[in-house]
């Protein structure tokens, strides 16, 4: 038996398998104009990841920057 009983959701934006409790929810309302439908809402869940940016590192063979050039 699993130790939590929290269902498991697709994140939106990655597809990544997050716990429902952990995701970041956003609600999302449609109104179409040109069409007479009731307001659409959608709920979007979001994992941590693509809210944070990736990180970005040079390769250990890659030569040095050089210094700032001063103005």
């Amino acid at each position: 038996m699993e130790p939590w009983h929290v269902q498991p959701i697709r994140c939106t934006n990655c597809a990544c398998c997050v716990l429902k409790d952990k995701a970041i929810k956003k609600f999302v309302i449609c109104v179409f104009d040109a069409y007479v439908l009731p307001k659409l809402y959608v709920k979007l869940y979001y994992c941590v990841r693509p809210s944070t940016p990736p990180l970005r590192f040079r390769p250990a063979g890659a030569a040095p920057r050089p210094p700032p050039k001063s103005m």
